[in-house]
């Protein structure tokens, strides 16, 4: 029998992975190819279709989405602001379902992303006798869904399917626009342990509420060496370590903007480092849960 593969990706998870989580932004030709060589792996690549809040003011994303041969599916998966990433992966998971009666030539299905809500999707799937293949980051990836499919393939070596967001972003950004990262990231580490890199995007857009592009100012200060990105255990789910950013006090920047104060708290975070201070539960900011991958 002739096998075919579909692929279903959660493109808000997949998105917010790659640009907090990694720090970069997709490829879209790149993570197209990889899909379809994935997916190919199987038998014969039918499609591939994104799920996500299309309508966010990037003009042209669809068309190019279109372009290189994935299909956006929009969800309108906002109110006042706020998505509401339920509705995602509920639509993704209706279609995929409904799939077995509309699309029954389709034996294999690719889901791209990590929402632990898929489990009774792949559940009903391989009830029908679906074959469900599964790819995403590693530390983002819920072991439970790894264990249903048949195949799991890692996206965190796959390098190509990511770029920096500098390259695009760079022009745009002034000297104040790092400052204004600086003084905020400076007051945070003052009174926390460590500051996540969702927390710290959420704190300067609540500061300065009709200032955009904060995602593209965080990258460029990491890219600049301004930030330094790195892990902290979890105590909420070890499975999953938090992101977390912190002040490379040794930056020209940084000792100019801050003056003395760059090195007010250097003993406190070698204390945090060396294990002398615990995190507190409230600030494990990019814990699974941001990215809807939760380790129950």
């Amino acid at each position: 029998m002739e096998r075919n593969s579909l692929a279903w990706v959660h493109w808000e998870q997949l998105g917010e992975i790659v640009h907090r989580g990694v720090g970069k932004e997709l490829d879209f030709d790149q993570l197209s190819r990889v899909i379809k060589e994935i997916c190919s792996l199987q038998g014969h690549w039918c499609g591939t279709l994104a799920y996500g809040d299309f309508d966010r003011g990037d003009y042209g994303l669809q068309t190019r989405l279109l372009q290189v041969g994935i299909q956006p599916r929009h969800v309108a998966a906002r109110e006042a602001g706020e998505l509401h990433r339920d509705a995602v992966a509920l639509e993704l998971s209706l279609d995929a379902l409904e799939s077995v009666h509309t699309l029954p030539h389709i034996t294999d299905h690719l889901f791209v992303g990590g929402d632990i809500s898929w489990v009774p999707l792949f559940r009903r799937l391989t009830q029908h006798g679906k074959h469900i293949h599964l790819c995403g980051f590693q530390s983002y990836t819920h072991r439970a869904l790894r264990e249903w499919a048949e195949t799991f393939t890692a996206l965190d070596h796959r390098e190509e399917i990511t770029r920096d967001r500098i390259r695009e972003a760079g022009p745009q950004i002034s000297e104040g626009d790092l400052e204004q990262v600086i003084h905020v990231l400076a007051g945070m580490q003052e009174r926390l342990p460590f500051v996540g890199f969702g927390l710290l995007q959420r704190e300067l857009t609540r500061r300065y509420p009709y200032r955009f592009g904060f995602e593209d100012i965080l990258n460029a200060a990491k890219n600049e060496g301004i930030l330094e990105v790195y892990k902290v255990p979890n105590p909420n789910n070890p499975d999953f370590p938090t992101t977390a950013v912190r002040l490379n006090r040794e930056h020209p920047l940084v000792r100019e903007t801050l003056g003395a104060e760059a090195l007010n708290t250097l003993e406190e975070l070698r204390g945090f480092e060396e294990g002398t201070e615990s995190p507190d539960e409230d600030y494990m900011d990019a814990d699974p849960g941001e990215f809807d991958q939760r380790d129950d």
